[in-house]
């Protein structure tokens, strides 16, 4: 991790953890995203937060719901509301793929050379299940991507 950016006014930590095409955060309390918050309030939230953060991209924000199931955004589907999905893959330029932790594990996955990013949203049924390893195994499937996978 190269740095570590925090607005306080704002509420979120950005981090310069892989390359210059791969802008990464955390938002902080009192933005609170449970489904109680109005869908309008989250989205200007999610503007100002990209255009915070020099990023005028288009957010992707599946439904999860602790599950193993990962979807590829296309350009021909990222407007899909990806219902009951807990983990996301995408080599578009200029898309935010935005998932939601409490105490579950957050994944994020990048291939410099592909260009290609994932966040994964891992709960107890969903390291069960193996998503982490689905994921990695669709990133060589469907972009071409090399790394091992430890076949443990």
């Amino acid at each position: 991790m190269k740095k570590e950016i925090m607005d306080k006014k704002n509420h979120w930590i950005q981090y310069d953890a892989f390359d210059s095409h791969v802008i990464h955060a955390f938002t902080l309390k009192p933005y609170n995203f449970s489904s109680l918050i109005q869908e309008e309030t989250k989205e200007k939230f999610y503007q100002t937060l990209t255009k915070d953060l020099s990023c005028p991209c288009e957010i992707v924000k599946p439904k999860q719901e602790h599950t193993d199931v990962i979807k590829m955004v296309t350009e021909e589907n990222k407007k899909d509301p990806f219902l009951s999905v807990d983990g996301l893959l995408t080599n578009i330029p200029k898309v935010a793929l935005v998932t939601s932790y409490a105490d579950c594990q957050a994944i994020f996955l990048y291939d410099p050379v592909h260009k290609v990013i994932g966040n994964i949203h891992s709960g107890w049924k969903g390291t069960i299940k193996k998503i982490l390893r689905k994921a990695i195994l669709m990133m060589q499937e469907v972009y071409g991507s090399t790394q091992k996978i430890s076949k443990r």
